[in-house]
């Protein structure tokens, strides 16, 4: 029997930088997030059958989950925003009536 974990990705990454936003450059704090991993578990079984002649048998899984998140916080005139990122939308039909 063997079991670890593999594939491990918790980090914190935070980065300061300026950005225009509303036709003004405002400093701003990005911050990338990952947490989570993987983890494999592994059994075997072997038999000698004869002197020149061994079976075995083994089986396997790998399972787990990593979560992944942007934030970016915008200085404006003493106060934070915090703007949420979304999802992308369908790009609009610029030949329909």
């Amino acid at each position: 029997m063997y079991i670890e974990s593999f594939m491990d990705q918790r980090w914190n990454v935070m980065e300061a930088s300026e950005q225009e936003f509303r036709g003004e450059v405002v400093p701003v704090n990005d911050q990338f997030q990952s947490d989570g991993g993987i983890s494999t578990f592994q059994l075997g079984w072997a038999q000698r059958v004869g002197d020149d002649l061994s079976l075995g048998i083994g089986v396997g899984s790998r399972i787990g989950s990593v979560t992944r998140t942007f934030s970016r916080v915008i200085v404006s005139e003493g106060d934070f925003l915090v703007v949420p990122f979304r999802a992308a939308k369908e790009p609009e039909c610029l030949y329909c009536s």
